[in-house]
């Protein structure tokens, strides 16, 4: 590989890590109430507060004695606008992509919040 096209190479590789790191730089803390659910590639809660869905990182999916109860998740909140691609195709058919707002929890802390209906 030639000298040109190794600096070339390296540019776009540390252009690439800069506007990753923009995209997360100001990563903000937050805590969601709300009830656990699985989604296809992970544990979620949904927000009582707004109905917005939190993806929870590192968890793959909830026990069954804990799916459907109501939780409380504190984490470190990743917000990313999923865009359709046209161009994103196999063999000119274009391939299911995820369009809207993600939210992502990363880190993160849950307890199951107690019913106050219940006595001990």
């Amino acid at each position: 590989m030639n000298t040109c096209m190794k600096y070339t190479f390296t540019l776009v590789f540390v252009l690439i890590l800069f506007s990753c790191a923009v995209q997360h730089q100001n990563p903000e803390i937050v805590t969601v109430i709300g009830i656990a659910k699985d989604k296809k590639a992970r544990a979620a809660v949904t927000s009582i507060k707004d109905g917005k869905v939190y993806e929870l990182d590192e968890i793959p999916y909830w026990d069954e004695e804990i799916r459907g109860k109501l939780i409380k998740v504190t984490g470190t909140l990743i917000v990313e606008k999923l865009k359709f691609d046209k161009n994103d195709t196999v063999l000119g058919v274009p391939v299911q992509q995820a369009v809207g707002t993600r939210r992502l929890l990363l880190n993160p802390k849950w307890e199951i919040v107690p019913n106050n209906n219940e006595s001990n």
